[in-house]
């Protein structure tokens, strides 16, 4: 500013005090919607969860194998980015596996139990960790979704929290988590059973048409086997099998037997053992559909069936092959 210039005072209008607290809030709110439609916003947020579900990549024990547990973990952070419904969230976590047709991101829920730490140390007792993974549960399960240290009631009556609980109810509890087909040792291996085949997004409908494709044949394949007796019953009872003739067509069947030069056996006298065969390549010929496969032809030249003449069968559709020694 120049010496004899005129300073012009600038003055500003300051809104009312109301119009100052709707813009801010304005602003708050687009400010938290942004904040929620980012995918970062689930990430944080089930960093709590996960951290109280006792989420690991890890067995947590011993040789501390890894794990693939990281289809529970995008199944909590997807929760929170879709805002879940809480009960929906508790369900499926808890008894995902038993709500009428499952999907499968309702059995991947059910993780939520397959967080507990494992072992597989040659010094373990299993009885002992079957014990310590139902407690484990138990105490999981109460700590998450009913906000109860249930666990003190493990060694007596737990009388400080805002419900008391009983030693008897705490182990009671713990016989709902003991209904379960995981091993109890972990193997030290990656994925212990039992395991939930988890496709790709863009396969999964494929996946549920191929599972309920598989059931149904299931269930043919249980309702014939439940047949078979009666249906076996009946047959006999018709003497149908008085009358079974060959499947086999009346054609010829040609037997290729490749010897290898090396293995000279030994002729059998007697001692069981397999009778010798030339390092020639022979062709063992019969007819299918013959009543009796007691003779046959080698190179073209037949033979009969005679006293000197040893005969060996194999089992085929057509009764037996007959091959000349």
């Amino acid at each position: 500013m120049t010496r004899g210039s005129v300073m012009k005072a600038t003055t500003r209008r300051v809104p009312p005090q109301g119009q100052r607290r709707g813009r801010a809030r304005r602003l708050f709110g687009t400010l938290v919607d942004k904040l929620l439609e980012s995918k970062h916003w689930g990430e944080h947020r089930a960093r709590y969860w996960l951290d109280a579900a006792r989420y690991g990549d890890t067995h947590g024990i011993h040789i501390d194998n890894y794990r693939e547990m990281y289809f529970y973990r995008d199944w909590v952070i997807d929760a929170y980015n879709d805002n879940k419904p809480f009960d929906e969230l508790v369900v499926e976590q808890i008894a995902g596996d038993l709500l009428p047709n499952p999907t499968l991101d309702q059995l991947i829920a059910t993780g939520f139990h397959r967080n507990n730490i494992t072992t597989n140390e040659g010094g373990a007792i299993p009885e002992e960790y079957e014990a310590i993974h139902a407690k484990d549960r138990a105490d999981t399960t109460t700590n998450v979704f009913l906000g109860l240290t249930a666990g003190c009631a493990t060694c007596q009556d737990h009388k400080f929290d805002p419900i008391p609980i009983a030693q008897r109810e705490f182990y009671a509890l713990t016989a709902f988590f003991r209904n379960t087909t995981q091993y109890v040792m972990d193997g030290n291996i990656s994925d212990p059973p039992p395991v939930l085949v988890v496709p790709r997004d863009e396969d999964r409908d494929r996946w549920q048409e191929l599972r309920a494709l598989a059931a149904e044949t299931d269930t043919k394949i249980d309702e014939r086997a439940a047949a078979v007796d009666e249906s076996f019953a009946a047959w006999l009872t018709s003497s149908q099998y008085r009358s079974i003739t060959n499947p086999l067509e009346a054609t010829l069947m040609t037997l290729r037997l490749d010897s290898d030069p090396q293995l000279r056996l030994s002729r059998s006298r007697g001692n069981g053992r397999r009778s010798p065969c030339t390092t020639e390549q022979r062709s063992v010929s019969v007819r299918a559909g013959s009543p009796r496969c007691g003779s046959g032809s080698v190179r073209g030249r037949s033979f009969p069936r005679s006293r000197s003449t040893a005969i060996r069968r194999f089992p085929c559709r057509s009764g037996c092959i007959t091959r000349r020694t």
